[in-house]
């Protein structure tokens, strides 16, 4: 997703979007700009609440009736898929020997679950004839003969609690940072590292940003020597933030 998405400029035209009050028109476009790259949204109605200026009370109840033709909407209302995203973004049809469709593709089966019997089948309709995956990136790499198979489950970070934390570590960009942390990683699908390894603390990796940051930001002002290393510090942390130069510490790592 990185910082921009591209816009499809005919919604505007097209007729059940725009019969949409205006409310709900905002929330369409606050999951155009925040869902992740299959058209997943983890359900946040105070964060969505937070950054539109809408009442929460509206979104939870009248707003979500509103978008229910835009949207499928998970178990509990956990989750919600957007289901114009892969179309406005030319993903159609998903073709498994496209790297950005392999993780489109896992995502959708990942997913599959949180929703019922009669959305399942729409997102599995998406999947190529005869794709055989297993179910999550996770469960593929974990080991087989694990010692330890029933690990605590990790749990995404709200944008508000990404930025607290920056707060906290008295960044002074906090909430750009936490702002581009969150995309980042949702993005990415909460992985790090060159071997994708699932990520198991989320403040713990802010802090190693935040770390390698500075670290970046003392080479970029210190002398050249021992530059290599300082680069790969910081590309560990897989991230570009306000200040990096993300193609130049891959060169030079």
């Amino acid at each position: 997703m990185g910082d921009y998405r591209q816009s499809y400029r005919n919604k505007w035209r097209d007729k059940e979007f725009r019969n949409l009050s205006v409310k709900a028109k905002l929330m369409c476009l606050y999951l155009m700009d925040n869902c992740d790259n299959a058209g997943f949204w983890e359900v946040d109605w105070e964060e969505m609440a937070f950054l539109t200026k809408l009442k929460e009370g509206e979104l939870t109840s009248h707003g979500l009736e509103t978008i229910r033709g835009q949207v499928l909407v998970g178990k509990n209302n956990k989750f919600i898929w957007l289901k114009s995203l892969l179309r406005d973004e030319k993903h159609l049809p998903l073709k498994p020997n496209n790297n950005e469709h392999k993780a489109i593709i896992w995502r959708i089966q990942e997913m599959l679950d949180e929703f019922g019997v009669a959305n399942k089948k729409i997102l599995k309709a998406l999947l190529p004839e005869g794709i055989i995956l297993p179910k999550s990136k996770s469960d593929e790499a974990a080991p087989e003969n694990s010692d330890h198979p029933s690990q605590t489950k990790f749990t995404k970070p709200t944008l508000i609690e990404a930025q607290q934390h920056f707060k906290s570590k008295k960044v002074d960009d906090w909430e750009v940072a936490g702002e581009k942390f969150v995309e980042h990683y949702s993005k990415v699908g909460w992985v790090v590292g060159k071997h994708k390894t699932p990520m198991k603390s989320w403040k713990s990796a802010i802090n190693t940003f935040i770390r390698n940051q500075k670290e970046w930001e003392q080479n970029k002002t210190g002398s050249s020597k021992g530059k290599g290393s300082k680069a790969k510090a910081a590309l560990a942390s897989h991230e570009k933030v306000k200040g990096w130069d993300f193609d130049k510490l891959q060169k030079e790592a």
